[in-house]
C-alpha cells in the first residue's frame, strides 16, 4: 500500500519573491524532512497562477511505501 501526502507551498513577498510553506519553509527544507521520514518526493501539482503565468501556489508531493 502506497501513502501520499501533499504539501502547499506559495509564493511570498512583494519584492523579494519566495515559496514557502504556511509555517516558512522553503521547498528544499520541506523536501528534507519528509526524506528524513522515509518519503519519497514524486512532483509539483500546479494549483493557481498569477499574473504572466507565474506560479502562485503549488502542492509538493511525496508518497511512502507501507507495509
Amino acid at each position: 500500500m502506497v501513502e501520499y501526502k501533499f504539501v502547499e507551498v506559495n509564493l511570498r513577498g512583494a519584492i523579494n519573491k519566495r515559496y514557502e510553506s504556511e509555517d516558512g519553509q522553503s521547498p528544499q527544507e520541506i523536501i528534507e524532512e519528509y526524506a528524513k521520514r522515509s518519503y519519497r518526493f514524486i512532483n509539483i501539482l500546479p494549483k493557481s497562477y498569477v499574473g504572466y503565468g507565474t506560479l502562485k501556489t503549488y502542492d509538493l508531493v511525496f508518497e511512502k511505501i507501507k507495509d
